[in-house]
């Protein structure tokens, strides 16, 4: 992974800019999933594109709700769910079922990627 790009996710992540959500990369409530964190970083940069779809949710490119490849791209990520070698396990399910805070999730990027 880009070290820059790392840098700054894991800041946001322990900023407090970010309420928490699940199940989706941004909800229309502004909650956020880490990966979300991540597009709306890219977003900011002008990476990729923030778009309401058609449920009302924010998506980035499309509405699939994945992590888009110009994120991946830009910030070096090899995997759109954020796999990590801690028991297999992705970022995606430590944020969505695991109940990891972003706290916490921020010491699994700086410690796995």
């Amino acid at each position: 992974m880009n070290p820059e790009i790392k840098a700054q996710w894991i800041a946001a992540l322990r900023s407090g800019e970010y309420h928490q959500g699940k199940g989706v990369l941004e909800s229309v409530w502004g909650d956020f999933c880490c990966l979300g964190v991540l597009c709306h970083l890219a977003h900011k940069q002008g990476v990729v594109e923030r778009v309401k779809g058609h449920d009302g949710q924010i998506w980035y490119d499309e509405e699939d709700g994945r992590l888009p490849c110009s994120v991946l791209d830009w910030s070096g990520m090899t995997s759109d769910i954020g796999l990590i070698e801690e028991g297999r396990a992705s970022l995606a399910f430590l944020n969505d079922l695991d109940g990891r805070t972003f706290d916490q999730i921020a010491d699994v990027i700086e410690k796995e990627f």
